[in-house]
């Protein structure tokens, strides 16, 4: 940055109201215009060919060839380091500081063995501390805005390397923070990059706040303009998710026909379908059917079919990829908890009951961090083959993957003290599940409560957590070690709440 030649970059940098400490700060520098110049620098500095290529900075001028010479990536940018989150770095990005309509406005090295664009934020290793005293992550859509951020004392903030959030983004957010705050650009690719970062987000567990920016407003600006205190404002003011996309559609005409609102809360149920936080999802479901004035079950069941068929698209391209496959010895059958077999066999072989475990889809779905299978009776109730038909049961068998037509196939299908009527066989069956996944989470909880080293934050959360097993077993009218020092009149079995529901409806 301090070259003769720099001078256009430095100019850049004042411009956006960057000085030398800022640009020392974050490593920021120039890369000439001539290749020959960073060229020249690198051999004096002793980096091999290898070395260069290896770094993503430069490529060979052919690639089959190795003795083609170098052709240098970036030429006249403004480069910035991207590190990963324990501070190394492990690439570069390079903002244009003229304008060439022949190349991006910013480019990013290439992948390589250190860099994955969709499992790298930008400036993690700087906000990782910062996001576990707020609590939250502040995602900007650009690397300036992160900076900008840092700088006045906003310390959360990061962004992704050119490319869209991914549930590999989140999985490495969720080490971190179970809440993120989004902060997009005000226009109309800013809500869509906020719905996709929502998609990837929610799936695994984060809760996601909108950031509302005042229309051509972006953080750095905003801040410039405003001021720290201004934008933390904004960032207390966040609105959960469905308030800022029910607002948005209403302000911009999307619930102006039926035909329209129709469309916008299958969208809606479709969003509601990938949130696993099933007691922040209740919320918004009650938003969401307020906002459309419809029932909450109407919505539930929405939910339940938007959820079933997407799990069933997913398991028949997997059958699409299996059935390609040359080899098919080494195929091992699906496992199926003996539970989820008797399931799906009542899925496919009686109407009734493939209705019944069809609205049931929250407390089936929540089985699956518990039991084996679960995915293959969604598939079952998202298809929904005609049990009366064996040419529909055998059809939607036959485009399974083959690890769960041979799960199917090798089942027993019977269980112990099960009705063999179709309603009250899957109401059984559904409790024995019920208490099943409680036991499971029952003796996960007591696990983690005997490892060292909990935190006292944990440890009441794994107490409450115990607790709500403990009354949900007893509803159940079974005990967990919770319950050793209680008197056997302190717990009493309850009717469970999906069985009430079934049983009102069918009265109807």
């Amino acid at each position: 940055m301090k070259d003769a030649a720099a001078q256009h970059a430095r100019d850049y940098m004042k411009s956006r109201g960057f000085g030398a400490e800022m640009a020392r700060s974050w490593s920021i520098g120039w890369m000439p215009d001539s290749p020959k110049k960073f060229l020249d620098w690198a051999r004096a500095n002793k980096f091999t060919g290898r070395e260069l290529v290896e770094s993503g900075l430069v490529k060979l001028q052919n690639e089959e060839n190795p003795r083609s010479g170098l052709f240098v990536r970036f030429q006249d940018r403004l480069m910035f380091p991207i590190c990963n989150e324990i501070g190394d770095v492990i690439a570069f990005s390079g903002r244009q500081l003229r304008e060439n309509k022949n190349s991006g406005k910013y480019i990013n090295s290439p992948e390589t063995a250190i860099f994955k664009k969709s499992k790298i934020f930008f400036g993690l290793d700087r906000a990782k501390k910062p996001i576990l005293k707020e609590k939250a992550a502040l995602l900007c859509e650009g690397q300036i805005d992160a900076i900008c951020c840092h700088q006045l004392g906003i310390a959360q903030a990061i962004a992704t390397c050119g490319t869209a959030c991914t549930p590999e983004h989140a999985k490495l957010l969720k080490r971190y923070t179970k809440s993120v705050l989004i902060c997009y650009d005000a226009d109309s690719a800013g809500f869509a990059a906020t719905e996709k970062a929502y998609r990837a987000m929610v799936p695994e567990g984060l809760a996601v706040r909108i950031v509302e920016m005042p229309a051509g407003d972006d953080p750095d600006s905003f801040l410039k303009t405003h001021g720290a205190e201004a934008f933390r404002k904004l960032l207390e003011n966040a609105k959960e998710f469905f308030d800022f996309k029910l607002e948005r559609g209403k302000a911009t005409g999307l619930f102006d026909s039926a035909t329209e609102r129709a469309n916008a809360l299958n969208s809606c149920a479709e969003l509601l379908s990938l949130m696993t936080d099933f007691a922040a999802r209740d919320h918004q479901i009650n938003v969401v059917a307020t906002h459309f004035q419809t029932s909450t079950t109407a919505l539930r069941e929405a939910i339940a079919k938007v959820a079933a068929k997407a799990k069933f698209q997913q398991n028949r391209g997997q059958a699409v990829k299996e059935n390609s496959a040359e080899d098919r010895g080494s195929v091992e059958p699906t496992r199926l908890h003996r539970i989820i077999a008797y399931l799906c066999h009542l899925a496919l072989s009686s109407g009734p009951a493939q209705r019944f475990l069809g609205e049931q889809f929250e407390t089936i779905h929540e089985a699956d961090r518990w039991v084996e299978g679960v995915s293959l009776l969604e598939a079952i109730l998202g298809a929904a083959p005609d049990p009366a038909s064996n040419a529909a049961v055998n059809a939607f068998i036959s485009s399974l993957p083959e690890a769960d037509r041979l799960a199917l196939a090798g089942e027993s299908i019977s269980l112990d003290g099960v009705s063999l009527d179709g309603v009250q066989a899957a109401e059984q069956t559904l409790s024995l599940l019920s208490g099943t996944v409680l036991q499971r989470r029952d003796a996960a909880v007591k696990a983690e409560l005997k490892k060292p080293n909990l935190s006292a934050e944990r440890m009441v959360e794994l107490l409450q957590e115990a607790k709500e097993i403990s009354n949900l077993l007893r509803g159940a009218g079974q005990r967990s070690e919770f319950d050793d020092e209680l008197p056997a009149s302190t717990w009493k079995p309850k009717i469970p709440e999906w069985k009430t529901r079934w049983q009102e409806r069918a009265t109807k």
